[in-house]
């Protein structure tokens, strides 16, 4: 089992020499993408680039998180994703619509042709955690109205099946569904993909690898919320932080490529942070009242508890990205 009462990010940067100099870089990051935006990308290119926007952003939030930012700058970076995703997500399912969103402190308007292709679960899943991390209702809500029936059709990759199952009970989870009927329904379809080898004769070995460090871990929670588990939230969460961090370092890198410590995967924002488990664990603290007792920077007890600045503070102050940020 990894440490993960320790982070690996400050410890990489040093043995590289880069520390020192990251927050310079990361701020030098920042501006670029702001002004990039603001006085370069032309409107038609938003249904393009929003979604390459959002994970830039969530990947600027983790790092300021990392460094010792103040809340403020996190939660705004993280909004900013939000919004970016948002964006992205309702473009793809209003096609040849004009759509209005909020990025950046502006409105913003855009046309997005009809798509073929859809963008996959895993990025919605992603967009979604990062909507209840911030507690932006609406842009939950836009997500959750998302059909499920693109992710069947989302380019080069083959159609995975059950990632139908999977998207409907995170959609069941985070939009607090109370029918037990439902539940129960979405609960047993999920139940019976744990079975080893049921996801391979489906969508194949790859998917089923995949499910079990990413999906399987998320059901567990889930499943511990929905009182059909018996093992303990650390003992669970302890168990779906290290399936992530394997994930990312054993099962992510491409061929030929750095496995382990030295996974360049590893600097994904879900891999710095464990975005998809604090999500979860939001839900369960804001329904139960219960708290992880587990110290761990890979999970933020801020981020679960919802401090910081709320939402309508961070929509209403843009906080000054410079280096007095990283010595509050």
């Amino acid at each position: 089992m990894n440490d993960f009462s320790q982070h690996y990010y400050q410890a990489i940067l040093a043995e590289n020499g880069a520390l020192e100099g990251r927050p310079v870089t990361l701020l030098d990051e920042i501006h670029t993408r702001f002004d990039s935006f603001n006085n370069v990308v032309p409107p038609e290119r938003y249904p393009v680039i929003m979604s390459s926007l959002a994970f830039s952003l969530a990947r600027y939030a983790v790092q300021c998180e990392l460094l010792g930012c103040p809340q403020w700058h996190v939660k705004w970076l993280l909004k900013e994703a939000v919004n970016a995703w948002r964006a992205h997500f309702n473009m793809e399912r209003q096609p040849n619509q004009s759509v209005t969103f909020e990025f950046l402190g502006e409105k913003r308007c855009a046309i997005a042709p009809a798509k073929t292709h859809f963008t996959s679960f895993n990025k919605w899943m992603e967009a979604l955690c990062l909507a209840e991390l911030v507690g932006d209702s609406a842009a939950r809500s836009d997500l959750l109205a998302y059909p499920v029936e693109n992710f069947l059709n989302v380019g080069s990759v083959n159609t995975v099946k059950t990632d139908i199952d999977f998207s409907e009970l995170f959609k069941c989870f985070f939009s607090r569904e109370t029918d037990i009927t439902r539940k129960s329904e979405i609960f047993n379809r999920c139940n019976a993909l744990v079975q080893p080898g049921v996801i391979t004769e489906i969508d194949g070995d790859f998917v089923e690898t995949y499910a079990w460090f990413m999906n399987i871990p998320l059901f567990q929670l889930i499943s511990y919320h929905w009182q059909v588990q018996e093992e303990s939230l650390e003992e669970i969460t302890q168990a779906a932080m290290q399936a992530n961090y394997e994930y990312f370092s054993e099962i992510a890198p491409q061929p030929g490529a750095e496995r382990g410590r030295d996974s360049v995967e590893l600097f994904n924002p879900f891999a710095l942070l464990h975005l998809q488990i604090l999500a979860i664990l939001r839900v369960i603290y804001l329904e139960s009242g219960e708290m992880v007792n587990i110290n761990s920077p890979f999970l933020p007890q801020w981020l679960i508890r919802g401090e910081g600045p709320s939402l309508d503070e961070l929509n209403q102050t843009m906080p000054t990205f410079d280096l007095t940020m990283f010595t509050q």
